[in-house]
């Protein structure tokens, strides 16, 4: 039996997850076609085809959806040996993690002035991991926005920050120092596949029970043209 890159395995689960090649390699922050050639790879390595292309993305077939279920198991072993390990090495050690864009400089400063006898270290973390992170000791905290899954997690409201509504130019909602959740009612939203932070952004459903209409974002283009303007509205 062939020996398991773990690398490879991230991506195809992620490729699984996002069901298309671009927006896992968006989430990964990789390049596309190194994306897919990696996912080539593991299906060379396993013997079995396990996605398979289409107009709207990527299917699993019946082998990937196998191979999906065991390689979550994979990697969580994998990702709890770790920290397990490292929490058994270094008693006193302290990870701190961050989500997306969020800065953690001034909490390890003043943790690392509280407690000078600890190891105080960083981790980044995927927006929509903080949960995962937290439960798989890959981090001992985690600063990322809400909303999270609160299920065997200590969660602290640290503050509170606006909705932000990006238009292109000449929409007819541009320009507008504010806007309510009845100018949007016709408007499609983009979705997020995290069912949380979906219905949380598009604010579904919406206060009187209508449900918000939704699109799919398009695969990234691979030309040069640049993308049409867009500008922000509160």
């Amino acid at each position: 039996m062939p020996d398991l890159d773990l690398r490879l395995v991230r991506y195809f689960v992620a490729v699984a997850e996002h069901g298309h090649f671009g927006r896992a390699a968006e989430a990964l922050h990789v390049a596309q076609p190194s994306l897919s050639r990696q996912v080539r790879r593991l299906e060379e390595l396993v013997g079995a085809r396990l996605l398979e292309r289409t107009p709207h993305g990527s299917d699993l077939t019946p082998a990937g959806r196998v191979m999906l279920d065991r390689a979550r198991v994979v990697l969580a072993a994998a990702d709890a040996a770790v920290a397990e390990t490292r929490a058994a090495a270094a008693p006193h050690r302290v990870v701190v993690g961050w989500a997306g864009d969020l800065t953690v400089t001034d909490v390890v400063r003043r943790l690392r002035l509280a407690r000078p006898e600890a190891e105080v270290a960083t981790h980044h973390v995927r927006w929509d991991e903080v949960r995962e992170a937290l439960l798989d000791r890959r981090a001992d905290v985690v600063v990322g926005r809400g909303p999270v899954e609160a299920d065997g997690l200590d969660v602290t409201v640290l503050g509170h920050q606006g909705r932000v509504l990006v238009v292109r130019r000449d929409h007819r909602l541009a320009g507008r120092a504010q806007v309510a959740l009845a100018d949007l009612a016709d408007e499609p939203l983009v979705r997020t596949p995290h069912p949380l932070r979906d219905a949380f952004w598009r604010v579904d459903p919406r206060p009187d029970g209508r449900r918000a209409r939704a699109r799919w974002p398009s695969c990234p283009r691979t030309s040069s043209s640049s993308s049409p303007p867009v500008r922000r509205s509160r």
